[in-house]
């Protein structure tokens, strides 16, 4: 199964974080590929990385962190009913460009934002960072915490 891992920093002594020890560190949950994203906000910076065990849409189009507009997601788990919410997303006018539950799971959450989960039938956890905000969306399962 992937693996995600993230750092929101406030103190420079903490800038000096090797990525690729962490990335290293991290490669037994998902040997397939990995990424990071890392963001500088008023008042911190942001880390979020992932190691993926690639399942469904193999393809480098489903690499994560994976970004949509304003947001970057690193996701880990399986969202069975992806399949009739990208369904709903499109009807909404959402347009998809893999056949990943990835892409779902972020678009959703761009459609209903914290209620996205309500929706969602499966196992996960999820991390939205939303940059124009400058918050963070944190789920597992069907908990969530949004933070500012």
């Amino acid at each position: 199964m992937c693996g995600i891992a993230g750092l929101i920093k406030k103190n420079s002594y903490l800038n000096n974080i090797d990525k690729s020890k962490i990335l290293e560190l991290m490669n037994s949950r998902g040997p397939d590929d990995n990424g990071f994203f890392t963001s500088k906000t008023k008042n911190c910076k942001i880390d979020l990385f992932h190691s993926r065990l690639a399942i469904i849409d193999t393809q480098k189009r489903s690499r994560q962190p994976f970004k949509y507009k304003n947001l970057t997601l690193v996701y880990n788990g399986e969202i069975y009913n992806f399949k009739e919410i990208r369904n709903e997303l499109k009807k909404n006018g959402y347009i998809f460009n893999t056949e990943s539950d990835t892409e779902v799971v972020i678009k959703a959450y761009d459609k209903w934002k914290e209620k996205c989960v309500k929706k969602f039938d499966g196992m996960w956890s999820i991390c939205i960072f939303d940059q124009k905000k400058e918050e963070i969306f944190l789920s597992i399962l069907n908990l969530y915490l949004a933070l500012r």
